[in-house]
């Protein structure tokens, strides 16, 4: 017999453009005897990271080995896509002058990639090339601002943007215009989701939660994670909309948690690529599953939800096949979209 131990984690507020997302992990135990789950918290990327895992049997290492490696691969890769550290790879990029080649590290390279991928898959909307216009409008490394720019300066910004401002190469980068920045904030929490997996199951972990700020990937025998998407209402945080059995990985973008307002009108952290403005359409929220990789869902979820209107994001949606879930607003009320996707692989939630 099988009896269920509901846990809630709390999750303090993240800074950045992802949702919070609430999160529920249930734990099993059979034959009256309880699996060991082993719960790591810290700080990463200016907010939180949990990691819950069952320990191997065949392959045993302690706690504090675990936790002092996840720290280390997190520090590391902080050095590589951080803005706000000067001293970072991406920083480095950000500031040399253009036309000077540099050599890209072996995971610079894979993001950098990723970068040029999804930005063809979502037909130039997904941008992580408008750093510029991200820092003018107040949400980025630059410092928030409360009232927002003139025309004009977003149409300079607009010209130091672009994917086709950088050369990449094989093994290193140049850019155009010494104005042009890249920021991997778009997808980098997932794909630190991805590394902090690939060391768990190099271990021979198999049954694991990894969370950071919202972004989540879980895999499990014996055991069930449920996943609570939040309510993209300010009036009602921490209310749940939908929650999942997840086994893979999820990433939310939402348009409530990072913006201001001016003269009545709300300023989102969402900036559309061909206006040079924060988005505007009734998207409330994406979230996206994907089997494999959490880097390609929270690239994805911040795709979607910087479309120019809820047709594209449904076109993006169909084209490239993707299992999400949509809240848009319509006629004063929230309201649900699933794909097809998304149907087959919940359909039991």
């Amino acid at each position: 017999m099988i009896s269920v131990d509901k846990i809630k984690i709390k999750l303090k507020h993240i800074k950045g453009p992802f949702l919070i997302m609430a999160l529920f992990c249930f734990s099993s135990c059979f034959k009256k005897t309880e699996l060991e789950i082993v719960h790591l918290q810290g700080k990463t990327m200016g907010t939180t990271y949990n990691i819950k895992y069952v320990p191997s049997n065949s392959f045993p290492i302690g706690q504090k080995v675990v936790h002092q490696k996840i720290e280390a691969i997190l520090k590391d890769f902080n050095k590589v896509a951080s803005t706000y550290d000067p001293s970072s790879e991406i920083s480095k990029i950000n500031q040399m002058e253009a036309n000077i080649e540099i050599n890209l590290s072996p995971i610079f390279k894979l993001l950098m990639k990723e970068a040029v991928e999804m930005n063809k898959l979502s037909q130039g909307i997904f941008d992580p090339s408008l750093s510029p216009l991200i820092n003018l409008w107040g949400f980025g490394a630059a410092g928030k601002r409360s009232t927002p720019p003139g025309d004009q300066k977003v149409r300079d910004a607009l010209q130091a943007c672009g994917m086709v401002n950088f050369i990449f190469q094989k093994n290193s980068i140049s850019k155009k215009n010494k104005a042009s920045e890249l920021d991997f904030s778009a997808f980098a929490k997932g794909y630190g989701v991805d590394l902090i997996v690939l060391y768990l199951e190099s271990v021979q972990m198999d049954d694991y939660f990894v969370e950071i700020g919202g972004e989540v990937r879980t895999r499990s025998k014996d055991k069930q994670w449920k996943i609570g998407i939040e309510k993209p209402d300010p009036a009602q945080r921490g209310h749940l909309t939908k929650i999942i059995t997840l086994n893979g990985a999820i990433a939310t973008s939402g348009d409530y948690r990072n913006f201001y307002n001016h003269a009545g009108k709300k300023y989102s952290h969402g900036i559309n690529f061909r206006s040079g403005k924060p988005v505007e359409n009734n998207i409330a929220s994406v979230s996206i599953f994907h089997s494999r990789s959490a880097m390609r869902a929270d690239a994805w979820a911040t795709a979607l939800m910087v479309s120019e209107s809820f047709s594209e994001a449904i076109d993006l949606i169909n084209k490239n096949n993707l299992s999400a879930f949509i809240i848009y607003r319509e006629a004063g009320e929230l309201k649900m979209y699933e794909s097809a996707e998304w149907k087959k692989e919940f359909s039991n939630d």
